[in-house]
């Protein structure tokens, strides 16, 4: 999790891409990089905590306990964790996708751009050879509303997202705005999509100012 106007899984946006396969065990080592903010607001049940974060693995069948996945823990700026989970042998296959989850940081964190991809690959022979054959494209889909993650981060008690003026909202698909992906005629593609959404109703934001999913 570094710092900048936006919240970011290892600097990027979107975070790095894990693949991995059922009866795999996961270790990830957390880093928090930000910085506690003395503005920051404590008030359980609201906006609060900008800077203390952890990591939710967002779909997949594992333990919700530490060391494992366990989103009442939080991590304070500067502090770290050795995440570790088993994936079951009998784990289906599938697309996932990993975020911040702690308690009044969410929306700020996962509305600044912090998510990846989670992979859990197919086993031999699981697929039609069309489709496990196939060019893969992964799609994640991030929501950037930034006149609400500015509301957000002025009710937590954060300094570093900075924007004025009026709102700009736009999705992301792997970081890019409008891509372009070529096809050929009679071509097969692969498209894993995940939309790393933290809105309740994204249509209904402009009308009826946010409808957070997430605190």
């Amino acid at each position: 999790m570094c710092s900048s106007d936006l919240r970011l899984l290892n600097g990027i946006q979107p975070g790095p891409t894990l693949r991995l396969e059922a009866g795999d065990r996961l270790k990830v080592f957390f880093e928090n990089n930000l910085e506690e903010q003395a503005t920051r607001v404590v008030q359980h049940n609201a906006y609060q905590t900008p800077d203390t974060s952890n990591l939710h693995f967002h779909g997949p069948y594992i333990s919700g306990s530490l060391p494992s996945d366990d989103v009442t823990m939080g991590l304070h700026a500067g502090e770290t964790y050795q995440y570790d989970t088993m994936f079951p042998a009998e784990h289906l296959p599938g697309t996932h996708w990993i975020h911040p989850h702690y308690h009044g940081s969410t929306s700020l964190q996962v509305s600044g751009g912090a998510a990846a991809t989670l992979i859990v690959n197919d086993p031999a022979g699981f697929l039609p050879d069309q489709i496990a054959n196939a060019d893969e494209y992964i799609m994640l889909i991030q929501h950037f509303d930034l006149g609400n993650t500015a509301n957000i981060a002025a009710q937590s008690g954060d300094q570093h997202f900075d924007f004025t003026g009026a709102d700009v909202e736009f999705l992301t698909n792997s970081g890019v705005v409008n891509p372009t992906i070529v096809v050929a005629s009679g071509e097969w593609i692969r498209a894993r999509v995940v939309y790393a959404g933290w809105m309740a109703d994204r249509k209904s934001t402009r009308l009826n100012s946010s409808h957070p999913r997430y605190l």
